[in-house]
């Protein structure tokens, strides 16, 4: 879970910077004020690439010298036959989002057929994809049909439990360190120290989200942090977006509470400490360099 989201123009974490540079008043950059399917075009990818190449490489460095070690074999079990039918059910989510936002736009969809709110359309367009999911999960599998509405509602409550509910908790800490006065103190440190505006961008959302568990709510909570330093300096505050995003994305994927890593977890019959041992060096190393890069201005 390296950030791929962050490619979709509906991400929140791309809504929550839209949201701040379009109503920052204070600044003539007129850079800062991009929609959020430029911001997962040009803006993300220049600082997600980096991180992609060298997060991959370092793990894979990593597996092959684990794997090289004698390791206990697994009892063989039988091959199960693959039923493709039903494999590429989750795959329609997914396709009916690209055919129906840019670039492809191949499908029209009335904005007012779901809300008449621009600001939730691609939100509940989302909510509309799973649910089409749902009803084409049933559609091949005629004879579980009955509980896919079951299925359905323990699932969102395996979401509010496990995902919403940590939104929600890191949401509140976020306001309540601002309150605290962190974000006044870390902008004025940033202003005697600008070159620590893009690390401190990154190594405070990744502790955050590594402690949260929710990358969504670390970008939302600290990206305001760092915006307003960012507009004083002269800095391109979606550069920095960018940056909280991704180092967001990194602290999420590595920490032990998250959702994604606890649904691995339990899928792979691995102990969560585990899969944060194998992620932790890669995923640094990643950020590192794209940070590093983004300080002098190599992306």
């Amino acid at each position: 879970s390296l950030g791929g989201e962050l490619l979709n123009p509906g991400a929140p974490e791309l809504q929550t910077i839209t949201t701040r540079t379009g109503s920052d008043k204070r600044t003539a950059n007129t850079e800062a004020a991009v929609d959020a399917t430029t911001l997962s075009r040009t803006v993300i990818p220049k600082f997600l690439l980096p991180y992609l190449i060298v997060a991959t490489l370092v793990h894979w460095l990593i597996t092959r010298i684990v794997t090289g070690r004698p390791q206990a074999q697994p009892d063989p079990t039988p091959e199960a036959r693959i039923n493709f039918l039903k494999a590429v059910v989750p795959m329609v989510p997914l396709v009916f989002l690209f055919l129906t936002g840019p670039p492809f736009n191949a499908i029209e969809f009335q904005k007012t057929w779901i809300t008449k709110v621009d600001a939730k359309f691609d939100a509940r367009l989302i909510a509309v994809a799973m649910l089409i999911g749902v009803v084409a999960a049933a559609m091949v599998t005629p004879s579980k049909a009955r509980d896919s509405v079951k299925t359905f509602f323990e699932g969102a409550g395996y979401g509010f439990a496990t995902i919403v509910s940590l939104i929600v908790t890191a949401n509140c800490f976020g306001t309540a360190i601002r309150e605290a006065g962190l974000a006044k103190m870390l902008g004025e440190h940033i202003a005697d120290n600008p070159a620590l505006l893009v690390p401190l961008a990154a190594i405070a959302p990744f502790c955050f989200a590594f402690i949260s568990g929710s990358g969504m709510a670390s970008t939302q909570s600290l990206y305001e942090f760092f915006h307003n330093p960012a507009v004083l300096l002269g800095e391109n505050p979606n550069d920095v977006g960018a940056a909280v995003s991704v180092a967001s994305a990194a602290g999420r994927t590595m920490s032990p509470v998250a959702a994604v890593l606890l649904m691995c977890a339990s899928m792979t019959e691995t102990k969560p400490f585990a899969i944060v041992k194998r992620l932790a060096l890669p995923l640094i190393a990643g950020l590192v360099v794209s940070v590093t890069l983004r300080m002098f201005d190599l992306i």
